[in-house]
């Protein structure tokens, strides 16, 4: 098995080394085979921490093992899923919007049910939509939360 994942892992850093330099790709290869394979094994064996830093670069695959992680990196996942509801804003539009909304309902519920900061909660959905306020098709979405 120890081979098994060093060849993966020199797979991931081939590609890292690959996409440096290429803007419009970066963050491709955290979405590779590899990476994904690597991120079964680390599943399988129970290995959290390795788990969480192969992951953490993807939000399909920090979704997909959100359940066995969540406990254990909710501040993480609150950087990772904020950041991702600040693009898909800037991003404009009403599809941008309804993608946004059930991250919005996650950090929610990290914030209350998790972290038990109610507070956390209100202060940033308050900031998200005084900050965004000219965005009536975004105020639309989130009302209907």
């Amino acid at each position: 098995m120890p081979k098994i994942i060093t060849n993966l892992l020199d797979g991931i850093t081939l590609q890292q080394e690959k996409l440096k330099f290429q803007k419009w790709n970066y963050g491709a290869y955290y979405g590779s085979y590899e990476t994904s394979i690597l991120a079964e094994i680390y599943n399988y064996k129970k290995e959290i921490d390795k788990l969480f830093e192969i992951v953490r670069g993807s939000v399909d695959l920090l979704q997909k093992y959100e359940s066995l992680l969540l406990p254990n990196y909710a501040s993480e996942y609150l950087k990772v899923y904020k950041n991702r509801i600040d693009r898909l804003i800037a991003a404009r539009g009403r599809k941008n919007y309804q993608t946004a909304v059930p991250y919005v309902k996650k950090v929610k519920q990290i914030y209350t049910e998790m972290l038990q900061k109610p507070s956390d909660w209100k202060a940033y959905i308050a900031h998200l939509r005084t900050s965004n306020k000219c965005l009536p098709a975004l105020q639309d979405e989130l009302s209907r939360m």
